[in-house]
């Protein structure tokens, strides 16, 4: 039996076209924050909370990302590995595919590749074997909804994901962030490529397994404005 969280899935095979032109030859998670790659900052902040196993999920440019961290391998305390998708996969795609290599794991932490989080992952953990979930998502409150959309919630649970609404207003949101148990496997979709967030955990939000875990920090880069605000608010921590 699984008594801790051992392995994370770090989705990093987007493209990134509202980062351009930071992503016109690099991928969007490799971006550099403080002289290093987005992407190393998350993975030294799981080191840091226990995590033994790293896979991440690639495509677009994706020797640029295995041929940054093969360098950098032995620098690392976890194992590092790669999935990598041949075609797009979308979302939900590119983690059944690198789920295929976390068989030995009851349940696996999925994030994106273009944020940063700190949270408590243990209590999350806790939480999630507790209520018996099928994904634990971590959410975060902010201050203007309106380019990000909302959970509702009904309790811990989400009941609903809401469209971008059209005013400004503060909310929760899904930091994606997901505590995912490997039965999930047998609930996606049955098209090779297929949206997470859209195909599955909308859908899925109707059948009560989906859990919220209220997340610490939270940072993104989906945009330009959304890159010097992050490295405006970080300016100064010491985040590894």
């Amino acid at each position: 039996m699984q008594e801790h969280l051992e392995t994370v899935i770090i989705l990093a095979g987007g493209e990134g076209k509202r980062l351009r032109p930071f992503t016109e030859h690099t991928p969007k998670p490799m971006i550099d924050i403080f002289d290093k790659p987005l992407i190393e900052h998350m993975i030294r902040i799981l080191e840091k909370k226990g995590i033994k196993r790293i896979i991440l999920a690639i495509g677009y440019k994706a020797g640029k990302i295995t041929e940054y961290f093969d360098k950098k391998k032995n620098e690392f305390s976890a194992k590092i590995e790669y999935s990598i998708e041949k075609t797009p996969l979308g979302t939900g795609g590119a983690i059944r595919l690198a789920l295929s290599k976390c068989t030995d794991q009851k349940d696996v932490l999925v994030i994106n590749g273009d944020s940063i989080f700190i949270a408590d992952l243990k209590k999350m953990y806790d939480s999630h074997k507790k209520n018996n979930a099928l994904v634990t998502i971590g959410v975060t409150i902010i201050d203007d909804i309106s380019a990000s959309g909302a959970v509702k919630l009904s309790g811990p649970v989400i009941t609903e994901f809401i469209e971008k609404p059209m005013i400004k207003k503060r909310g929760i949101i899904n930091a994606g962030v997901y505590l995912v148990n490997l039965n999930i496997l047998n609930k996606f979709p049955k098209e090779e490529k297929f949206s997470f967030e859209k195909d599955f955990l909308e859908k899925e939000s109707k059948n009560n397994t989906l859990y919220s875990y209220l997340i610490d920090e939270f940072y993104t880069v989906n945009d330009i404005e959304q890159y010097k605000e992050m490295v405006k608010q970080l300016n100064g921590r010491r985040l590894i």
